[in-house]
């Protein structure tokens, strides 16, 4: 659970920016530009995201004694649930199809990466006990 909490912790920070910085760019009446940015801004928040899931993942990975990999692919899943708790609770998950798909995304992007996350800390931890 501690790896999903730092999924969100560090994400949360980085979307609020994100987000801020698109809504400064992109202004009332959307043009072709403006469409554009919103593109960018949200593949940067799922890059963002995609870091956080990979940090939770490294963190249970190097500190958790006997940790799997398995376990550090549950920290993508703390993080992908909250995440989506948040999206629900703003309302952001509507409608039913826009809902399913941001759960895939997210889910194809925070599970893979928490797990090689894990991976880098489990090296981390195994070369930190040989020296």
């Amino acid at each position: 659970m501690l790896g999903g909490i730092v999924v969100v912790g560090t994400w949360v920070p980085l979307a609020i920016v994100a987000t801020s910085i698109g809504n400064t760019l992109i202004g009332s009446p959307i043009t072709k530009r403006q469409a554009g940015v919103s593109l960018v801004v949200a593949l940067f928040l799922l890059g963002t995201f995609a870091v956080s899931c990979w940090l939770g993942g490294a963190l249970v990975g190097r500190f958790s004694p006997n940790a799997r990999r398995m376990d550090s692919v549950l920290a993508g899943v703390w993080g992908w649930s909250f995440v989506l708790l948040l999206a629900a609770l703003g309302h952001a998950l509507r409608p039913a199809l826009v809902g399913v798909i941001v759960a895939v995304c997210l889910a194809l992007v925070a599970l893979p990466l928490a797990a090689l996350g894990g991976r880098w800390g489990e090296r981390r931890r195994s070369a930190g006990s040989n020296q």
